[in-house]
């Protein structure tokens, strides 16, 4: 069985910015309609829904994010290496059942990271407008927000560079497996050690 097939959906995919903007637009959408509703008609404290958010959603990011990460690492090394390997044999392990499995599962949990950072974001553009805070409040939550906006950015790229077609640029720049492969497993080594880190 087939998934579906429309003008539409193919046009979303022609591009993956397009994707992107259009599953950003969705979880903006959900994040502010559910916050809304919360506060304004709940009565649940805007604080309050915010500190919740944030303790509910930080840990799950801190680890699947981080989880994410390594897979889109993996898979960004397999991608790399489907490249640059000259055996057909090493080439067709790159993106066979187990490395397609990699190269899914690390677009669709970097999918799940972008959009619980974008929701967090959403969330707390939501309070601010709810909630009458001091100059010196702004400041941190400007912060806060400039660090979000910054991951996001990082877990967009990754992600766009997991899903797209074609290898990354390191290749235009590598072209040697081992070399390749180095540089990617000392990525994956600093990512198991924060996670590492993180679960103790």
């Amino acid at each position: 069985m087939s998934t579906d097939n429309n003008d539409f959906d193919n046009w979303l995919k022609a591009k993956l910015y397009r994707d992107l903007t259009f599953r950003s637009s969705l979880w903006i959408g959900i994040a502010f309609a559910t916050g809304y509703l919360a506060v304004f008609y709940r009565g649940v404290s805007a604080v309050e829904y915010l500190e919740k958010m944030t303790n509910t959603l930080g840990p799950l990011i801190n680890t699947v994010g981080t989880f994410s990460l390594l897979l889109c690492v993996l898979a960004l090394m397999l991608k790399d290496l489907e490249k640059t390997l000259g055996n057909p044999s090493w080439v067709a392990a790159t993106r066979g059942h187990l490395g397609g499995l990699v190269r899914r599962l690390a677009g669709d949990l970097s999918l799940w990271t972008l959009g619980a950072f974008i929701t967090l974001i959403a969330t707390l553009v939501l309070i601010l407008f709810k909630v009458e805070v001091s100059a010196k409040e702004y400041a941190i939550a400007g912060s806060l927000g400039i660090v979000l906006v910054a991951f996001t950015a990082f877990i967009a790229t990754a992600n766009v560079l997991v899903r797209r077609s074609g290898p990354t640029p390191l290749v235009s720049h590598i072209h040697k497996p081992l070399a390749i492969a180095a540089v990617y497993i000392a990525a994956l080594t600093i990512l198991t050690g924060h996670l590492l880190y993180t679960e103790t």
